[in-house]
């Protein structure tokens, strides 16, 4: 058979030859079948891959903010929302459970907030102490190793109900972020309208541990110290610095909760600046005229000389908290510590320069 001859419809069809020769006069026109329709697509022939490929690329998609994706209960969809407890997002969108042994540096700044309410309670025993110039040395010991007794315990039982349970062991995440620690400032909003709730604990156990040991230690400090004060150290001096104890301990659950990711970036550095110079006013405190005069003050007074042990022992663990951040292997850190005992040092050999006495 013949090809059909094309319909013209009224001159329509020589206007598209026309045209499309002007357009592009170098290509070779065929003649234009305007009346011949493409054959209808047949359904059994529909291919579901990009499909399936586009349904995959959604369920995969990352959450906004710290959102991950979690198993729906009614479907077998996945939505974006908080992670449970112990887990966040690591790689993907899907949330995984922090189950890696927590770092040394972490584990140094656990300590610190163990220390924390110790020193805290051990300095308003030392200021009720000075209140009062008839007081029994036995009885502030005795204070002073209850609050061993409590900070121990407390800290103990804290390790114990965290993964894994009944360990002294801690697995955790690693923070790399301090907005991490402030989950709830960056809860994500969709189209400038609905937020989505994903405030959860991306650093577990670092921002809830504190406040477990804070409680378990208000619990000991309400047990113990009461027996102990009714018992035996309220015949000495009044409970000033129980009470104390007891506000004390609340407000640094407030301070842990505020800022405790700057608290846990910066606290090598502050502990550091504090420790140098807290030795430099106790040395300024004692007066001395010269090195000898310096010690001899220094060891008749036992007080003073546990302060400034303390003092010498923060500055080492600032020292170490710097190195290990840093990723310096452990023979280097024990190399540095010997800077331990450079303020004390320093101000010996400066003294006989500052004192108003020794210069005129």
């Amino acid at each position: 058979m013949g090809e059909k001859p094309i319909r013209d419809y009224g001159g329509f069809g020589d206007y598209v030859r026309s045209t499309v020769a002007t357009l592009m006069p170098s290509t070779n026109i065929i003649q234009l079948k305007i009346n011949k329709s493409l054959p209808a697509p047949d359904p059994s022939t529909f291919r579901t891959t990009l499909a399936l490929r586009m349904v995959n690329t959604v369920a995969e998609e990352s959450c906004p903010g710290f959102c991950g994706r979690i198993p729906s209960k009614d479907t077998n969809t996945t939505v974006c929302g908080a992670c449970p407890w112990g887990s966040r997002v690591e790689t993907g969108p899907y949330c995984s459970p922090c189950d890696h042994p927590i770092e040394v540096y972490a584990w140094l700044y656990l300590l610190l907030v163990a220390l924390t309410p110790c020193l805290f309670h051990c300095l308003h025993v030392r200021r009720s102490v000075q209140m009062y110039k008839k007081h029994s040395v036995l009885a502030e010991f005795a204070e002073h190793l209850c609050i061993f007794i409590e900070c121990s315990l407390a800290a103990v039982a804290s390790l114990l109900v965290y993964e894994p349970y009944g360990s002294l062991q801690l697995h955790g995440c690693k923070p790399t972020r301090i907005k991490q620690w402030y989950t709830w400032m960056h809860n994500p909003t969709v189209r400038f309208a609905k937020t989505i709730p994903c405030a959860h604990e991306v650093v577990y156990p670092l921002q809830s541990l504190p406040v477990v040991y804070l409680s378990f230690c208000l619990v000991n400090t309400l047990v113990l110290r009461s027996i102990l004060y009714a018992v035996y150290v309220r015949k000495h001096r009044p409970a000033r610095s129980y009470y104390a104890s007891l506000f004390t301990l609340p407000l640094l659950g407030v301070l842990n909760i505020l800022a405790s990711g700057v608290i846990y970036h910066v606290f090598p550095y502050v502990i550091g600046i504090y420790a140098a110079g807290g030795q430099a006013m106790l040395f300024a405190y004692l007066k001395p005229i010269s090195r000898s005069d310096l010690w001899e003050k220094m060891f008749k007074t036992p007080r003073e000389l546990t302060h400034m042990l303390v003092l010498m022992g923060l500055f080492g663990f600032a020292i170490v908290a710097i190195m290990v951040r840093g990723g310096y292997d452990w023979i280097a850190i024990c190399a540095l510590l010997g800077l331990v005992v450079a303020p004390p040092v320093f101000f010996s050999l400066t003294t006989i320069l500052s004192h108003p006495i020794a210069v005129n």
